[in-house]
């Protein structure tokens, strides 16, 4: 009877430990991407920004249609003078990411080439801009402080 009671605590102390274990894996996190933009804009100083919409995505070089796009956030400079850009997006197919980031890429190379010559002092936040990825979501951030950007987004998924 010793023994029976000595192995139900051993067993039942480690289906706690398995139980407690198992609850406090963390959640995917799965934030709005204007959540996160938000979070962005609270931190750090923009200027007027414009919001654009998925329809707007092609002229901006991002080839993406509303059918790749589950949720979104675009915003940039509205003047065109400084090169502040944050695009948070999350896909519908996780597996495309990374063409979204060359897309990204492509699009920061772009503007850091124009603005070598019409706003050099710009060229330093596209230099150190921030493009990532966490599964489904991709993001790209041109901002005064891109070191508190890469801070949020990193947290943010």
């Amino acid at each position: 009877m010793k023994n029976v009671k000595k192995w139900m605590s051993v067993f039942l102390c480690g289906l706690i430990l398995l139980v407690s274990a198992a609850c406090s894996q963390e959640e995917a996190k799965n934030p709005k991407a204007a959540d996160v933009v938000d979070d962005l804009r609270e931190a750090i100083e923009f200027p007027e920004m414009a919001e654009q919409s998925v329809e707007d995505l092609t002229a901006y070089g991002y080839d993406l249609t509303a059918d790749d796009v589950e949720d979104m956030c675009f915003i940039l400079a509205g003047s065109g003078i400084t090169a502040d850009e944050v695009f948070v997006v999350k896909l519908t197919d996780a597996s495309k990411a990374d063409s979204v980031m060359d897309m990204m890429a492509a699009r920061r190379d772009m503007i850091k080439e124009t603005a070598a010559d019409y706003t050099p002092e710009e060229t330093e936040k596209l230099t150190t801009a921030v493009i990532g990825s966490k599964g489904a979501y991709v993001y790209y951030a041109a901002t005064n402080d891109n070191a508190k950007a890469k801070e949020i987004l990193s947290s943010a998924f």
